[in-house]
């Protein structure tokens, strides 16, 4: 098998895709990603030799880049036409994001089988225009097959990096946290909150950490990764901040008692696999508030809305769950539950099957 994968503008559909080749390792093997995007240097990292295009974004906002959008697409279409008879792919995979537009539409002109899959509960435009094209569509949640032909989706839950599916939860006894609104002894451990800004980062929430530190950082270690572009030095004690983080990742994950995340399903479906307590601020008007709310629906996590998060909330909101430790353990679990993990291996048996 020759498998191209395509993907990228941020992580989220990039670590899916990432699994499915650990699971595969498939004979030969190509990255079809943006030019400006994140995930070049993850894709070579992982020895996947990557190529960029030019791919139109849709901006759900005003924006005078949205008049070249359909230039760019149309741009990314002839080179990935040329890209797809170079490397003679014989399956083409897709995670979503922009990219992957014209990428699944060369290949459809060409011949070469294409398959997605749909992390988020509500399909993304980019899923939605590539749809007609893919023999199947590979969906996280049943409430998400009703969004695509019968014929073509599957649902198989969501796709986790070996990385991650191999760390074992943490097995150390931990002393239990400090009680509400007093400080550590001096030699006492701190739970530790670990805050993903996000593959792209997310400014808003991050200043809000920022803003409670000092509150935070009373009662628990605070790691905090910021996203690029966004990073921030602050020296502080029981304070780390890295812009972005790779292969330390899934230990910091291990290690963390609780998780201040956004709601990308890819973020969302690894903390799963963990089975970690979450504190997950979707954002704003986009498909990560229906993300929210089905972890909401099922009580998989705390969700707390943008507009109504302050400072002051924040550090109570991570208080109160960092002192109930049997809160934390039902969270996690719940979370476990309610995004099914085990998509990678039946969607690469699916594959292999039909190479």
């Amino acid at each position: 098998m020759k498998l191209l994968l395509t993907g990228g503008g941020t992580l989220g559909s990039v670590t899916p895709l990432l699994a499915l080749y650990d699971e595969m390792r498939p004979e030969k093997v190509f990255w079809i990603g943006t030019r400006k995007g994140i995930e070049k240097e993850f894709i070579e990292r992982a020895g996947i030799p990557f190529y960029a295009i030019t791919a139109g974004k849709l901006r759900r906002y005003v924006d005078w880049r949205n008049l070249f959008s359909p230039i760019e697409t149309i741009l990314g279409f002839f080179q990935a036409l040329f890209l797809l008879q170079k490397l003679q792919p014989t399956h083409v995979f897709s995670a979503g994001g922009y990219v992957a537009v014209p990428v699944v539409f060369a290949a459809a002109f060409l011949g070469i089988p294409s398959y997605g899959i749909q992390l988020d509960v509500r399909p993304g435009l980019a899923n939605r225009c590539i749809a007609p094209f893919v023999k199947k569509m590979f969906v996280v949640f049943s409430e998400t097959a009703r969004f695509f032909s019968a014929s073509k989706s599957v649902v198989t839950g969501s796709m986790i990096r070996k990385s991650i599916r191999t760390v074992s939860l943490k097995t150390e006894q931990k002393k239990p946290p400090p009680l509400a609104g007093s400080r550590p002894k001096a030699g006492e451990a701190h739970p530790m909150l670990l805050v993903l800004g996000g593959g792209t980062g997310a400014l808003s929430l991050n200043e809000l950490v920022w803003q409670s530190l000092r509150q935070l950082t009373d009662f628990c270690d605070v790691v905090h990764i910021t996203g690029p572009g966004k990073f921030r030095h602050i020296s502080l004690p029981h304070y780390e901040s890295y812009s972005l983080v790779k292969d330390a990742l899934p230990a910091l994950l291990r290690n963390a008692d609780c998780v201040v995340t956004r709601a990308g399903m890819g973020t969302l479906s690894e903390l799963a696999a963990m089975r970690k307590a979450a504190i997950v601020v979707p954002l704003p008007n986009t498909h990560q508030e229906e993300n929210a709310a089905l972890l909401a629906f099922h009580d998989a996590a705390v969700v707390v809305a943008q507009h109504t998060l302050t400072s002051n909330k924040l550090v109570d909101t991570v208080r109160i769950l960092l002192v109930d430790s049997e809160r934390c353990r039902v969270l996690g679990e719940k979370l476990y539950q309610c995004i099914p993990t085990d998509g990678v291996e039946k969607i690469s048996q699916f594959l292999i099957l039909n190479s």
